[in-house]
């Protein structure tokens, strides 16, 4: 059997990219699978195969390992982490609101190694999320990664202004073609906001 590429999606954000199984493995759209993402270890769900055209419309180009499909384990160790990662994220607010931070915890999300934890906000001006890291980093014991869902403020005015492009070679603000990346105001603000960052802030604590 031929190894192909498959479109997965994965996280509480919607994101998906393309995985390849390191082995032959027939997978059906719907299939829930086990996948080294550049997030870490967790579980996606295939859409279907991936074609060479997708790359140039995929937020992350990196192209990620889809380890096997999710089994009953998986799927309860997937539920545990879930139930934790509300735990988390009633305390994550509990302690921005204790410092004083000007942040908007909107959700957490634990891998299934059970070490990573990713932290998704709003800051409406600027901190030090140190302090934030490092208690819940060291309250849990986990690798904490924060990831800004907000447009910069700069690129968010110029796209309600109906001006200003993503600088993509494909875009086609400006020559009168339409650009399908959805990143600038040629492209669309709708399909801009309905799509996040898929890369982390690179503001990550580990415990101590």
């Amino acid at each position: 059997m031929e190894i192909c590429e498959y479109l997965l999606s994965y996280g509480n954000a919607g994101d998906f990219g393309r995985f390849r199984p390191l082995h032959p493995l027939a997978c059906r759209r719907g299939d829930r699978a086990v996948v080294q993402s550049h997030r870490g270890l967790e579980l996606g769900v295939v859409l279907c195969p991936a074609q060479q055209g997708h790359a140039r419309f995929l937020p992350n180009p990196t192209v990620g390992q889809l380890l096997r499909l999710a089994n009953a384990d998986d799927e309860l160790a997937a539920e545990r982490l879930s139930q934790q990662a509300q735990q988390v994220f009633q305390q994550a607010r509990r302690v921005v609101a204790e410092l004083g931070l000007p942040l908007e915890i909107l959700d957490v999300e634990l891998l299934l190694d059970a070490r990573h934890a990713l932290v998704h906000y709003l800051r409406w001006a600027e901190c030090d999320p140190r302090p934030f890291l490092e208690t819940l980093s060291d309250q849990y014991r986990l690798l904490v990664t924060l990831h800004d869902l907000a447009l910069p403020a700069p690129e968010l005015d110029a796209l309600e202004q109906g001006h200003g492009s993503c600088d993509r070679e494909d875009c086609g603000g400006g020559n009168g073609s339409s650009c399908s990346s959805g990143a600038c105001s040629t492209c669309g603000i709708k399909n801009l906001i309905k799509t996040p960052p898929s890369a982390d802030d690179g503001i990550r604590a580990q415990p101590n």
